[in-house]
């Protein structure tokens, strides 16, 4: 390697051009570029004041004056859905047409199998027969690797005629939970979309035969979940479910939930976070001048409740998060399970638990700050 020896003039020269060439870039850069903003840093008040927006912001929700507490859609499946008659089929179809309002894409998981049937109305005597059952899908983005899926059933109990003509309507079992559902999918429709995560979908499932026709046994209940979780195990859509979260009796009074899985504790320690901030920030309703009263608690208790989940965590899936009261509300497979005996304001004030958890899991925050 050789060195070159430059010379006075030489040296002055090459310095004074790289000074200019080194000024143009700079001036060029300066030019070109916007100033570099720095992000204000928020005062406690201030971070305080944001986060009371954002609180307001992902718990909105659209309410309906005709439909009963408000909760829109409720009216349209308070009404006798036995799985595999024409009133279970009129609400399937509702179900459907509500999933494709969102831009969602539905599909019906329809099978026929034998059940336990009733020969008379006064349900004396019984015969196995065909009944066709069709569980009802949302996908919000089926082709995501990672999956929510968020579920109800939809059907509703068997009960002999009555000579008073009253029906049996199972608004907490489960027609509140399948509208809740649909609402908050409705309330965050706008900020999923904005969203537009590739990585990560909702499913819902709204499961048709959950109720046995006569007497609960493992081979008289829960046909539609029993036949979406073989299913899915044999298409290995295991693999893509985060979560199975299922909603069941809720709108009776004073409701108490705990996790009955440790994998998904993390879940309800958040319910409880967010239950305490709503409750802060003054977004629950209570009755006037009354303690409020908190939904979630601890420590995880293992209930041992048959419910849609069981077909999954017997096929060995065990990220359930199941929302379910214990104890029962009063109205349990009760003809008092009807419009007249809910709970609106906890209905709204789970909603809202709920569907903040949601937006908070899909960092819908994000959005709105856009």
């Amino acid at each position: 390697m050789r060195y070159r020896r430059f010379g006075a003039f030489d040296y002055i020269t090459m310095v004074t051009i790289l000074g200019i060439i080194i000024s143009v870039i700079f001036i060029t850069s300066s030019g070109s570029q916007e100033p570099v903003k720095r992000n204000k840093r928020l005062t406690p008040h201030e971070k305080r004041v944001k986060r009371s927006a954002d609180l307001l912001a992902l718990t909105s929700t659209v309410e309906s004056a005709k439909d009963v507490c408000q909760l829109p859609g409720l009216s349209d499946i308070l009404v006798p859905r036995v799985a595999g008659t024409e009133e279970n089929k009129k609400v399937r179809d509702y179900l459907v047409s509500r999933i494709k309002s969102l831009g969602w894409e539905a599909e019906l998981d329809t099978f026929t199998q034998k059940a336990l049937q009733p020969t008379s109305d006064t349900l004396a005597e019984w015969k196995m027969a065909d009944v066709t059952f069709s569980n009802v899908i949302g996908y919000s983005n089926r082709d995501a690797p990672k999956q929510v899926v968020i579920t109800a059933h939809f059907d509703s109990k068997l009960y002999a005629k009555r000579d008073d003509g009253k029906e049996f309507l199972a608004a907490v079992d489960s027609a509140v939970p399948v509208a809740m559902i649909l609402n908050i999918m409705d309330n965050l429709k706008e900020m999923l979309e904005r969203k537009e995560d590739l990585e990560r979908g909702i499913v819902i499932v709204f499961f048709d035969g959950e109720e046995a026709f006569r007497d609960w046994t493992s081979t008289d209940s829960v046909y539609g979940s029993r036949h979406l979780a073989n299913k899915w195990k044999d298409e290995d859509f295991y693999s893509k479910m985060e979560l199975f979260m299922l909603l069941d009796l809720i709108g009776g009074p004073s409701p108490t939930f705990s996790s009955s899985f440790k994998e998904t504790e993390w879940v309800f320690n958040q319910f409880i976070k967010i239950e305490k901030e709503l409750t802060d920030s003054g977004l629950m309703t209570y009755p006037e001048n009354s303690t409020p009263h908190f939904y979630f608690k601890k420590p995880t208790r293992v209930w041992g409740i048959e419910d849609d989940h069981k077909p999954f965590e017997n096929n060995g899936y065990r990220n359930i998060v199941h929302i379910i009261p214990v104890p029962f509300p009063p109205q349990w497979h009760d003809i008092t399970d009807d419009a007249e005996h809910l709970d609106c304001d906890v209905i709204h004030n789970l909603q809202k638990v709920i569907q903040l958890w949601l937006a908070e899991y899909f960092q819908l925050h994000k959005i709105i700050n856009m």
